[in-house]
């Protein structure tokens, strides 16, 4: 009888264990957002980030967007200016991304009032102790954006 417990045991803690292992596979790197002023991001306002040494590898770089239905435009068009150190290499890159659809509702993962948009600027190959620091401004036309909450970076391995 003790010996079908204890095999009971053993089964019930390795399938724990397993699960356990499984469900904690998140390769994100850095996750974070930075918060818009409420009336608006203005043009000349700088959204800055920090992402800490990395290891060796190929990264995905995501921009995640938080709006809601004041924003103005259809989509909105982001520069990004990502400096590697310790080499100091500067990029630039203009990111176009959809907030409003064709019909009029936010794309995105909607929430009760806001929308959640993610989405992929590029493959980034870092090396051993790279670390980015990652600028972002709005060129719009319109020189402040109602509607945006927030705006993050996201680095997956």
């Amino acid at each position: 009888m003790k010996a079908k417990s204890y095999t009971l045991l053993y089964i019930i803690g390795s399938v724990w264990t397993l699960l356990l292992a499984v469900s904690c596979n998140d390769n994100r790197v850095y996750d974070h957002y930075e918060h818009t002023q409420l009336k608006g991001w203005e043009r000349n306002d700088t959204l800055t980030f920090n992402i800490p040494p990395v290891s060796k590898g190929t990264y995905q770089l995501n921009i995640g967007i938080r709006a809601n239905q004041d924003y103005p435009f259809k989509t909105i068009s982001i520069v990004m200016s990502r400096k590697t150190m310790p080499k100091g290499i500067i990029k630039n890159d203009t990111i176009r991304c959809k907030i409003i659809e064709d019909n009029g509702k936010l794309a995105g993962q909607n929430g009760i009032s806001s929308t959640e948009l993610r989405y992929h600027v590029r493959d980034l190959e870092l090396n051993q102790g790279d670390s980015l620091h990652i600028t972002l401004n709005h060129c719009m036309r319109r020189e402040i954006l109602p509607g945006l909450s927030e705006i993050g970076l996201q680095l997956v391995k």
